[in-house]
């Protein structure tokens, strides 16, 4: 099952309410953008975690797991945590 469907549009709308119409093409431009620059760096990174196949037993997947994913992981709960759903009930802005 597709979880990251949603992501883009999500992501799209959540700019509508956080960002006003004169800067939100710059905004979904730079997330746009992300992606490739993600890859860019992702891979050879990911490549140098798969390496590490071996090192304490554990397989190179599970690197990959271990110090990509937790991590993701972690941050998204506090993102979750954090996160208002618009500018007017934000208690941080």
């Amino acid at each position: 099952m597709p979880v990251e469907a949603g992501l883009f549009p999500g992501t799209i709308l959540l700019f509508t309410y956080w960002f006003p119409d004169a800067y939100r093409g710059r905004i979904i431009g730079a997330f746009t953008l992300a992606l490739p620059i993600s890859v860019a760096l992702g891979a050879p990174i990911s490549t140098a975690i798969l390496g590490m196949d071996g090192v304490l037993g554990v397989k190179g997947w599970q690197w990959v797991y271990i110090l990509e994913a937790v991590p993701t992981v972690i941050v998204g709960l506090f993102v979750f945590a954090a996160m208002s759903d618009n500018p007017k009930t934000a208690k941080w802005a």
